[in-house]
């Protein structure tokens, strides 16, 4: 089977909370190709798929895109408007249409199965972790035939230990067998699920980044940055599973370093720390602080890196105008040109790769206007509101992304009044999020989707 051929989405898929940087070497990307089967019997546990079988599944499926997509049968060339959904996935194919393919009846368990190679060096001596993005909706995952753990939802990320169940083969190197079972019913009607329900087709199966890397058994579960632009500090909470101590170096995007320390209490470490003159993050210059946490466990030091930026978001009466509350961002008011968009890939029924669309907007944009985009689908609201890396992005590139109330999300670059005024804008408020109006520029034709 060729895994190393086509490589999609090569990037390191948490850029907030990074422990590896390259491929291959600490840590392993398992994106591309895998053995896959459809149960449609649910037999498979009976006929014990997830134990060690040296005969080959007939088929392949590209990950990480959901099987009804055609990306991930390797025809995403072939996607168009009248062609964007796969066939395979249907129990009776040659009856699907463009009209009934939302409820056709189609397959609702899928496995998969690859086996992969440990790198044999000095990072690997460590808890071998498997990662899953995400995974629509109830999964099942097993190494050399031994239960790792089961996972509901469609969503989030999770993760399994692979370390007690890896093996050495004939080559002497440790390796695994890895088998993932991934069931999605059509009777779905229990599980959260977003406007692709009934209006889209479905998203099953992996659709997220898999991954395994190396992590010391005493680690940084996750943190949390408060920044504070008028006091000039940032106040850390840094979630810990195990460890005494955790050593914090932030540096400034001049190159300043800062150091604070902080000790673990209860699974929880605190510290603020003053960072000089605040460099903030603006939307004409979009200033981050990098990271590093070193948390100093029994036998090993986990080390986790990542970002923030200094600046501050409220709501506050504004002179001229009648809304309640204006958007300032670091205590400027901000002016929102908002409009709607759906921009789901055809080929791949997933996020699509944000910095083509996004730095396009950047070009061809006259005014730097902000742009928010509404998400129609689970895959979307989860693409541009909570995937990593495209926080990453929208923080390089001066978008913001703020969350409504309800499953869509917006990223928004904000422009500033002077450059409303010279583009003629007019100070029209719009109501997008509870309680915070936000100004946009332009006449009716432009009023924002809510």
């Amino acid at each position: 089977m060729r895994t190393r051929s086509f490589l999609p989405r090569p990037e390191y898929p948490r850029p907030d909370r990074q422990r590896s940087f390259l491929q291959g070497v600490d840590w392993l990307n398992l994106n591309g190709a895998w053995e896959f089967r459809f149960d449609p019997d649910d037999c498979g546990r009976d006929k014990h798929w997830f134990e060690p079988d040296e005969q080959r599944w007939r088929d392949q499926i590209i990950v990480p895109f959901c099987w009804e997509s055609l990306a991930a049968w390797g025809e995403g060339d072939a996607a168009g408007n009248d062609h964007f959904y796969s066939t395979r996935v249907y129990r009776n194919p040659l009856e699907v249409t463009s009209q009934n393919y939302r409820g056709a009846a189609r397959f609702e368990i899928g496995w998969y199965r690859r086996a992969i190679e440990i790198p044999a060096n000095d990072k690997w001596n460590k808890r071998v972790i498997l990662t899953i993005g995400a995974a629509d909706f109830y999964t099942e995952a097993w190494c050399h035939g031994e239960l790792l753990g089961t996972h509901e939802g469609g969503f989030t990320p999770f993760e399994f230990d692979l370390t007690d169940t890896l093996q050495r083969n004939t080559k002497g190197q440790l390796a695994a067998t890895i088998v993932i079972r991934v069931e999605d019913r059509m009777e779905n009607y229990q599980q959260p699920v977003g406007k692709q329900w009934g209006w889209y087709s479905s998203a099953s199966g992996i659709w997220q980044t898999v991954f395994v890397e190396p992590r010391a058994p005493q680690f940084i579960e996750r943190f949390q940055i408060t920044s504070d632009i008028d006091r000039a500090t940032a106040n850390f909470r840094i979630f810990c599973a195990g460890g005494s101590e955790v050593l914090i170096y932030v540096t400034n995007p001049a190159g300043e370093q800062f150091t604070a320390t902080a000790s673990v209490k209860a699974g929880v470490a605190e510290a603020e720390l003053n960072v000089g003159k605040p460099m903030l993050w603006d939307t004409s210059l979009p200033q981050l602080y990098s990271i590093q946490f070193h948390l100093h466990g029994v036998d090993n030091e986990d080390v986790v890196h990542g970002y923030f930026g200094m600046r501050s978001l409220s709501a506050e009466s504004v002179k001229g105008s009648t809304a309640p509350g204006t958007l300032c961002l670091n205590g400027e008011a901000i002016i929102c040109a908002a409009h709607f968009t759906s921009p789901i890939t055809q080929t791949a029924f997933t996020q699509p790769a944000i910095r083509r669309p996004f730095a396009t907007i950047l070009r061809t944009q006259s005014v730097l206007a902000s742009i928010c985009f509404a998400c129609t689908s689970k895959l979307m609201t989860q693409c541009c509101s909570t995937m990593p890396t495209r926080l990453a992005f929208c923080s390089c590139a001066t978008f913001r992304i703020l969350e409504k109330a309800e499953t869509r999300s917006a990223a928004v670059l904000a422009m500033r009044p002077q450059c409303a005024e010279q583009s003629h804008a007019t100070s029209i408020t719009h109501q997008l999020w509870p309680g915070v109006c936000l100004m946009r520029h332009g006449d009716s034709a432009d009023r924002p989707s809510s």
